[in-house]
């Protein structure tokens, strides 16, 4: 039987080694290049250190990273944009970076039916929307990510037209470890 990790301890380099073969976009940690632009949140007053950044660019991605904190015992957070200003998009564990999941699909163009990726941010899904002569209701952080901005309810300049972000969704993925 394997050892537990103790609750926030770091885990050993061939822990970080197998996440980022689970991980299609790798995983950042604190000594790599680039770290600290990807670890910064958009609310400085939720600057917090992760140890890691996994780099997801599938939902296959998400389930690696989730099942690997449950293993290690480590707190995460989710993030597509990080934007969140109860800095739930924060953590001194593994940060689970959604910001390459981006994209936005017309699904239905008759219907107005579009899939926002999660880490799309704001002012992608409002220009790939104004091409396709649609709009949601949104806010003015350009990158403020849809996963967060949708989930949270999406407040913003149109929500008297057409109520808040939330209201127009149709459906949505949910990622669990299982």
């Amino acid at each position: 039987a394997r050892a537990a990790t103790p609750v926030n301890a770091c885990p050993p380099v061939s822990a970080w080694t197998d996440l980022n073969k689970a991980v299609s976009g790798g995983v950042l940690r604190p000594q790599d290049p680039f770290f600290n632009d990807v670890c910064r949140p958009n609310n400085l007053r939720y600057n917090t250190l992760p140890m890691g950044i996994a780099r997801c660019l599938k939902t296959e991605d998400v389930q690696s990273a989730l099942k690997w904190v449950q293993q290690q015992g480590l707190p995460f957070a989710v993030r597509s944009g990080g934007h969140n200003y109860a800095g739930y998009s924060s953590t001194n564990g593994l940060l689970i970076d959604m910001s390459l999941m981006a994209g936005v699909e017309v699904v239905d163009k008759k219907e107005g039916i579009v899939r926002v990726k999660g880490g799309t941010g704001n002012a992608l899904v409002y220009k790939d929307l104004e091409r396709a002569g649609r709009t949601i209701t949104h806010g003015r952080c350009d990158a403020v990510g849809a996963a967060g901005f949708l989930l949270g309810g999406g407040i913003g300049f149109s929500m008297r037209m057409y109520g808040i972000a939330s209201d127009l969704l149709a459906g949505t993925t949910v990622v669990t470890a299982d």
